[in-house]
This record gives C-alpha cells, sequence and structure tokens, in this order.
C-alpha cells in the first residue's frame, strides 16, 4: 500500500508555521509548569525538595528535545517549500 504523498509549497509553509507555533506554545507552557513546580518545591524538606528538582531538571531536558525536534523540522518544511 505505498503510495506518494504530495504536498503544495504552501502546505509546507503551512506546516512549518504549525510546528513553529508548537514550540511556542509548548515552550511557554512548560516555563510556566516547572516556574509553579519550583515554588512549590520550597515548601517540602531539603531532601524532598532535591529529589523533586531532578525530576524537573530532567523533564525540562527532555521537552527541550521535544521543541527543538519540532524547530528543526519546522525548518526543514520551509526549506522544502522554498526550494521546491
Amino acid at each position: 500500500m505505498a503510495g506518494k504523498i504530495q504536498l503544495t509549497p504552501s502546505e509546507l509553509q503551512s506546516q512549518a508555521t504549525e510546528m513553529q507555533n508548537l514550540e511556542i506554545e509548548y515552550s511557554t507552557l512548560f516555563a510556566g509548569v516547572s516556574s509553579d513546580l519550583k515554588s512549590i518545591n520550597g515548601n517540602w524538606s531539603p531532601n524532598l525538595s532535591n529529589n523533586f528538582e531532578g525530576k524537573i531538571n530532567s523533564a525540562q531536558k527532555s521537552f527541550t528535545q521535544i521543541t527543538q525536534e519540532l524547530m528543526n523540522g519546522s525548518k526543514v518544511a520551509n526549506t522544502c517549500a522554498v526550494t521546491f
């Protein structure tokens, strides 16, 4: 069932814009959640606080990879649209 996927340059540019918007939305959302979690973290014992902060930092690294891939996908789609 292999078939061709055909996209116009305008469709590629639209997808690039959508990926850029998602990257901005996700980054803003995670920054807000991270800030809230760090505020809450101050209410716990030092041991729990350190453990929780480590989990936040780990999640942030994974999240950064996702947003970077969105931006990479956006750049590739835009480049393909321009050089189509």
